[in-house]
């Protein structure tokens, strides 16, 4: 582990200003997503290090993530008490979408040469999460839309107004850039493999979610930015590799995937899944009991009627 890396705390003492609201899933769009990443490890040979890894878990994210796909940092305030982060370049261009008139909930894709979304928007989104429970083994976090303007915000209103763009267009985009792309949850746990059903001594970091798009808008993003399910898969792909990197684990390769996954590499199980968009159909979607059994705080509360 990096001794020169100093974990952040996951309550903050004097935070800024800053407000967030959750975006559940039952009031995002489209088609749920349902998906878990997991890499196996060997026991390394001082133990006691496994239980220091999976307190610190949440605190170490900056160390885990792939800064090409999607550094992380901490956020800039609290949500519910607890610390959030800020994700940057996971939705690395941004998207675009004209509203129809006197239809405002839908949008038409607009297709933009990438040289030139990247010009009129460089890197100027990010995505927080607010940390809703952590634990020996891991924690869960919420996706959140910040209440609040940031530098990014202030990126994209100075031009507007610059050329003349009445505030409310400014307003609209602003809204949309502070949105998590996704709504819903994510959790990660680091355990022994035994509470993952494996009957040898062995280590196992995963991740899991149960998400949609957290506005319409995202569900055009792949015009702009390419194959969600596939950027989704590489970033916590590599983001379980270098877990295993940062803390010197050695990885277990070549093993055949279990039913219903599939493998990413030599070492990464991977599960990916789209349901409809209602609590019925997740629940009873076979990956669910295991994966409500292993993050429990994963599903949310649904409406009767979501």
């Amino acid at each position: 582990m990096n001794g020169a890396y100093k974990p952040m705390p996951l309550v903050l003492k004097d935070p800024p200003k800053a407000a967030y609201s959750p975006l559940p899933m039952y009031k995002g769009c489209g088609s749920v997503h349902m998906n878990r990443f997991r890499i196996c490890a060997r026991v390394p040979t001082n133990r006691g290090s496994v239980a220091h890894i999976g307190t610190h878990l949440a605190a170490n994210m900056p160390q885990y993530m792939p800064p090409n796909l999607a550094a992380v940092r901490p956020g800039d305030g609290p949500w519910n008490g607890r610390n959030t982060l800020k994700f940057r370049a996971v939705m690395r261009i941004r998207p675009f979408a004209v509203p129809v008139p006197k239809f405002p909930a839908f949008f038409i894709p607009v297709p933009v040469p990438q040289r030139l979304r990247d010009w009129m928007a460089p890197d100027i989104h990010t995505d927080s999460v607010g940390i809703i429970q952590s634990s020996a083994n891991g924690f869960t976090v919420q996706t959140l839309k910040r209440e609040y303007e940031d530098e990014d915000d202030k990126t994209i209103r100075a031009p507007l107004r610059a050329a003349g763009a009445p505030d409310a267009v400014a307003d609209f985009a602003i809204n949309i850039n502070q949105h998590h792309f996704l709504a819903g949850r994510r959790s990660f746990r680091f355990d022994s493999g035994r509470n993952f059903g494996y009957d040898d001594d062995r280590l196992v970091f995963e991740t899991a979610a149960i998400e949609r798009y957290s506005h319409p808008v995202f569900e055009y993003s792949q015009i702009a930015v390419g194959n969600i399910p596939a950027i989704v898969r590489q970033i916590w792909c590599q983001m379980a590799h270098r877990f295993c990197e940062t803390h010197g684990l050695e990885k277990i390769v070549n093993e055949p995937a279990q039913p219903g996954w599939s493998k990413s590499d030599p070492a990464m199980h991977s599960m990916q899944a789209e349901v409809a968009p209602n609590a019925g159909a997740i629940r009873s979607a076979a990956q669910f009991p295991a994966i409500s059994k292993l993050h429990p705080q994963l599903m949310e509360d649904w409406p009767a009627r979501g």
